[in-house]
């Protein structure tokens, strides 16, 4: 994951002196991992860090550790904010509305 984003930012090369960058696709085909799977790591590790997810005690596990860790964290927000929000009301018909309409037969 570090080494597709530094390849993509750009680092400096030693030999040339010069600034090397390549697109998130060509970062990817070098680090061997397809850019759609690279940005849903990226994405999953953006929402663990947001959670407070231990990157240290977890440092060996897979990368299902940190899906399985960031759903239960989004289930448990969704229901905390589903519990807050009241739910949306009925629109009624105003009865003053309504006995303003008359109809008139033909």
């Amino acid at each position: 994951m570090k080494l597709w984003r530094r390849l993509f930012n750009g680092y400096i090369d030693n030999k040339s002196g010069k600034l090397i960058r390549y697109s998130l696709e060509e970062s990817a085909r070098k680090v061997g991992l397809s850019k759609k799977s690279l940005d849903d790591y990226l994405l999953q590790i953006r929402f663990a860090k947001r959670f407070g997810f231990d990157f240290e005690q977890h440092k060996h596990d897979n990368i299902g550790v940190l899906r399985q860790f960031v759903k239960r964290e989004k289930e448990a927000t969704k229901r905390t904010i589903s519990n807050e929000t009241p739910a949306p009301q009925k629109k009624s018909m105003n009865s003053s509305a309504s006995s303003s309409i008359s109809f008139e037969p033909i």
